[in-house]
């Protein structure tokens, strides 16, 4: 199940906080206890809640995963499970402050923590660095002061003014029965309305961004951020995804080969995208006295794809591993819920066959002409505190 509305940075805060609230305060039952007792009761039934940002909407998720009725010959299961969500989703009730507290104290705990693990907050600070040129966000020291001033009144208010309005969209995958549907459609499909169709605009900085913070730490730990112009609907987002995995999305990509397996000049090195705001970043830990070297041997495997000087065998080799990846999928439901909200999300039907091709057709002059679109934008350094 998923429910969007467009994105607000106070928003962001209560969004998080009512998902902790409602899978900890169910309307049916009094302590956290019964609920998990009735989860267990109802064959280890799972319940995820997650947010993301898609392009200007915040979207709450919720993920059901439940055994098949049939396996265990129960008939009712599935109206008991179904009744379970709705009861916890659209029939909230507001009358639980200590448990409301105990979440908000669990999630301020979790984000502090982010800081103890310098590689995940070196990440994170990049990660917001680059996000304020597309959305407005709290830095992580507001969002904790944030959390820690909203009351179980401000997430009642989000609840009945936003949340309950925002468009709603429910998935199911599995071997349902024609009378399974018609259940799923009674009991969750009357709450469906609207559609969430984000926008995702293109990253465009006019001078790059050079950025140094410093840690107690012992390692430098660097990130590169470069605009792309290619964004999810672009014909070369399938060649920049492969350009992608040749640069530095696997244990065989040309930044792992030559930067830390050949010249050893860092212990961990990657590249990764953000298709929706064609946003190509590296990421990579240093040892302090190494980083102009490291600098530029980044800069020489970048240019060794604009000018050409790949071969046909990474290419291939970089195409079966993607095709891989993407058959290997094909055994997960989760890929399918995944699949049908990108359906929705991006107005796509997705094609497996035509995906194969579009990966198979990618040539090296393609690769060639994607690495000349990278446009460095960023350049953003964690070093150790200076004495």
């Amino acid at each position: 199940m998923t429910i969007g509305h467009l994105f607000q940075k106070e928003m962001d805060v209560f969004s998080l906080l009512l998902n902790r609230y409602l899978k900890a305060a169910h309307s049916k039952f009094s302590s956290r206890k019964s609920i998990n007792e009735e989860m267990e009761n109802m064959y280890g039934l799972k319940i995820t809640f997650y947010n993301t940002t898609e392009g200007n909407h915040l979207v709450h998720h919720l993920r059901c995963k439940m055994i098949n009725p049939k396996l265990v010959h129960d008939d009712h299961l599935l109206y008991q499970v179904l009744i379970f969500i709705e009861a916890m989703v659209f029939q909230a009730t507001f009358d639980h402050a200590s448990r409301f507290e105990e979440e908000k104290r669990r999630v301020i705990e979790q984000l502090q923590a982010i800081k103890d693990d310098k590689q995940t907050y070196a990440t994170y600070l990049y990660e917001a660095s680059i996000q304020k040129y597309y959305v407005d966000a709290y830095s992580l020291e507001e969002k904790i002061q944030k959390i820690d001033s909203t009351s179980l009144e401000d997430i009642q208010r989000y609840y009945h003014d936003t949340f309950l309005k925002g468009h709603t969209l429910v998935f199911g995958t599995g071997s349902f029965f024609e009378n399974e549907k018609v259940m799923i459609k009674r009991v969750l499909g009357k709450y469906e309305k609207g559609s969430i169709k984000p926008s995702y605009p293109l990253l465009h900085v006019n001078q790059m961004e050079d950025i140094e913070i410093h840690l107690p730490i012992h390692q430098a730990i660097l990130h590169f951020g470069y605009q792309t112009d290619i964004g999810y609907h672009d014909p070369y987002r399938t060649a920049l995804q492969l350009f992608n995995e040749m640069l530095g999305g696997h244990a065989n990509s040309q930044l792992f080969t030559v930067i830390r397996e050949e010249k050893g000049l860092c212990y961990s090195i990657y590249s990764y995208l953000n298709s929706h705001h064609g946003i190509l970043s590296i990421a990579t830990g240093v040892d302090e006295a190494r980083i102009k070297d490291a600098q530029e041997s980044i800069h020489d495997v970048i240019a060794s794809f604009q000018y050409d000087m790949i071969s046909d065998e990474l290419l291939e080799q970089t195409k079966a591993y993607l095709i891989h990846q993407i058959t290997t999928n094909l055994d997960k439901q989760s890929i399918y819920i995944e699949r049908a909200l990108r359906n929705h999300l991006y107005s796509e039907t997705y094609d497996l066959n035509a995906r194969m091709a579009s990966i198979k057709n990618v040539t090296r002059e393609d690769i060639m002409y994607v690495a000349n679109q990278l446009k460095p934008v960023m350049i953003h350094r964690v070093r150790g505190v200076q004495s």
